[in-house]
């Protein structure tokens, strides 16, 4: 992950975490870790949720966190 960040780091980038199991020591370590090194992320994280794996086929009912991405990215575009 780290090369990936070095590698763009000439351009505009963001992590953002998908699958998250919010509640587990692993990922309060990644974010940590991301946190420790600098690594721009969404503050905003996508839960692991089945729903949104049944949700793929077809119109999604929910957007399950990434309204709240897209949010992020707005207010980061230059107006």
């Amino acid at each position: 992950m780290w090369l990936s960040l070095e590698t763009a780091a000439h351009r505009p980038h963001r992590v953002l975490v998908c699958r998250a199991e919010q509640h587990t020591i692993p990922f309060r370590e990644t974010i940590t870790a991301l946190d420790e090194h600098g690594a721009p992320r969404f503050t905003s994280v996508i839960p692991k949720t089945v729903e949104l794996v049944k949700d793929a086929a077809r119109h999604p009912r929910q957007l399950y966190g990434y309204a709240r991405v897209w949010a992020e990215l707005l207010t980061d575009l230059p107006n």
